[in-house]
């Protein structure tokens, strides 16, 4: 895979379309009662919101403040969550395998054993871990993948389906790799999830291009592009380079056929 598309973008097991699509209003985490907007949960909720979206750096002072303000309220598990969620826009200016290393450390904390945080660090551990080893990461998105079904967190888990399929593209392990990513894709676009859309879409046209499959890589990458400006989501890094090479070989035929015609 180019590596232009080895970028984290967060942030995923369902069978079917139609399992995911029945557990919409708990997979997406809505609340009967929403917190107070700049309350620590009311900031760690709109937090959460932008990094579904893969807006992590819009994300990350709000996880920041909440950090602080758990702690204030001596709500030592969450601030842990809140905390943790800083790491995939500080680890850019930080060492991976040092906050690899932290991460692993943190899952043996006390506040570790609140299923949430524990479900929050091992996402964030299997972010980084996509990037740096896809053996870890398969284990680690695996884990996610069990926790977040347990916890009635069907998008999550949906989600740590890709992610499954992005670990064993890196293994090479094509076929699992284009079942698993194509899966996430489909549910993601027809449940309506478009940060997960997105990715999935990007990742699987990026593949294609890897492989050469030009033509067909061209519909997931567009959808990607597309759905990105609807949703207001971060711009699509991995889609955009991918449709650029996808494109490239048509550009150079066109060029190849305008020399002979003169």
């Amino acid at each position: 895979m180019d590596p232009r598309a080895k970028v984290f973008l967060f942030r995923p097991v369902v069978v079917g379309v139609t399992a995911v699509a029945i557990s919409i209003g708990v997979g997406c985490g809505i609340a009967l009662h929403q917190p107070n907007a700049s309350s620590p949960d009311g900031l760690l909720k709109r937090a959460d919101d932008l990094a579904w979206k893969n807006q992590w750096i819009a994300a990350r002072p709000l996880y920041e403040r909440a950090r602080i303000g758990f702690l204030g309220h001596h709500q030592p598990a969450k601030a842990l969550y809140a905390e943790v969620s800083e790491i995939p826009v500080d680890v850019e200016h930080s060492n991976v395998p040092s906050a690899l290393a932290r991460l692993t450390a943190d899952l043996e904390r006390p506040e570790a054993s609140d299923p949430r945080t524990r479900l929050r660090i091992l996402e964030v551990l299997g972010m980084l871990e996509t990037n740096y080893d896809g053996a870890f990461a398969l284990k680690t998105w695996t884990e996610v993948g069990r926790l977040a079904s347990e916890q009635g967190r069907f998008w999550l888990a949906t989600r740590a389906t890709g992610e499954q399929g992005i670990a064993a593209y890196f293994l090479g392990d094509l076929a699992t790799a284009k079942k698993k990513v194509g899966a996430a894709w489909k549910i993601a676009q027809y449940g309506g999830d478009p940060g997960a859309h997105i990715r999935y879409a990007s990742m699987f046209g990026a593949g294609e291009v890897d492989q050469h499959h030009y033509k067909t890589a061209l519909e997931p990458l567009n959808e990607a592009i597309d759905t990105a400006k609807q949703a207001g989501a971060a711009y699509p890094t991995i889609a955009v380079y991918a449709k650029i090479e996808a494109l490239e070989p048509v550009h150079d035929l066109l060029r190849s056929r305008t020399r002979k015609a003169r």
